[in-house]
């Protein structure tokens, strides 16, 4: 059985990532809250993503196959601008693959590539779904404390 490994992901990597992103959007059934998804503008923000020296997205790969993703932006915290802050955007795991600690890696690297580009703080979220109890007590059981709740209007 061979190893995870998590890397970050490259341009050569688009088609497997649009593929993953594509399904989290299917399975999370984000349509409800009046999202899109336009293969060509989710192609745009996963290549700004992949290039940006304030974001990183990175990949799991298990015998060459992607089995998941983690993607953030840096920005100040508006309190005081020397505080960067790692807010994550996207993140996606195959269900397959869930239980096999592929999701706390990716959230450690994460973590550790924020750590190497001076941010003091990252922030996960999470969205209303049945297992959103469960995700909480996840994310507390690795140090992540509640900071709040978001609400979204279209308008």
């Amino acid at each position: 059985m061979s190893e995870v490994v998590i890397r970050r992901a490259g341009m050569d990597d688009l088609p497997a990532l649009l593929s993953m992103a594509m399904r989290m959007y299917q399975s999370q059934d984000i349509r409800r809250q009046g999202l899109h998804f336009h293969t060509h503008s989710a192609e745009a923000y996963l290549t700004h993503l992949v290039s940006s020296e304030f974001a990183i997205l990175l990949m799991a790969v298990k015998d060459g196959r992607p089995e998941g993703m983690i993607a953030g932006v840096i920005s100040p915290w508006m309190g005081e601008m020397s505080q960067l802050m790692l807010y994550h955007v996207l993140w996606w795991v195959e269900p397959e693959r869930a239980g096999e600690w592929i999701g706390e890696r990716l959230v450690k690297e994460f973590e550790n590539w924020g750590r190497v580009n001076g941010v003091a703080f990252v922030v996960m979220g999470t969205r209303d779904f049945d297992g959103e109890t469960a995700m909480i007590r996840w994310y507390r059981r690795l140090g992540y404390s509640h900071l709040q709740h978001h609400f979204m209007k279209k308008v």
